[in-house]
């Protein structure tokens, strides 16, 4: 039933303008996805949109039952990709559900500045960067540079 609601409740799905750039400038790195949403209807949209193979582990809030700032979804990405915390970089939109849940676990962050509002007293980690919306290739040179890789 939730699938149904969806696709009757949604009027159009499109690609955040400069995805696929930003994810062919990171096709050097292990790509993953930890997000708040709900299997059921978000792996049929990525599939659909065509992003599902661009990455290797993609864990929703469904799968772990919590959602982001919890480290559950965080723990579980790390453990699917079976990586340290030490060798990722998490990029995301959200100032509290990502940075601050990324950085729960020391995980570095990216912050995409989309201007995602925050509630008033949220509490807020602190990115390793914070890059304006528009700059494709602005999360790969952040993460050649955190990890010491030579462009």
């Amino acid at each position: 039933m939730p699938l149904v609601y969806r696709q009757l409740t949604t009027r159009s799905i499109e690609v955040w303008p400069g995805t696929f750039e930003m994810l062919a400038a990171c096709s050097d790195f292990r790509l993953g996805i930890a997000s708040n949403t709900q299997r059921a209807y978000t792996e049929p949209e990525l599939r659909m949109l065509g992003l599902w193979d661009s990455f290797e582990v993609v864990v929703f809030s469904s799968d772990v039952r919590a959602c982001k700032p919890d480290p559950a979804i965080f723990r579980a990405a790390l453990a699917e990709l079976d990586v340290p915390a030490s060798d990722v970089v998490y990029v995301g939109d959200n100032p509290h559900d990502d940075v601050l849940g990324a950085s729960l676990l020391d995980i570095p962050t990216i912050l995409l500045d989309r201007g995602t509002p925050v509630a008033d007293g949220a509490q807020l980690g602190l990115p390793l960067a914070t890059i304006p919306d528009g700059d494709a290739d602005a999360v790969a040179r952040v993460a050649r540079s955190h990890f010491g890789i030579d462009t």
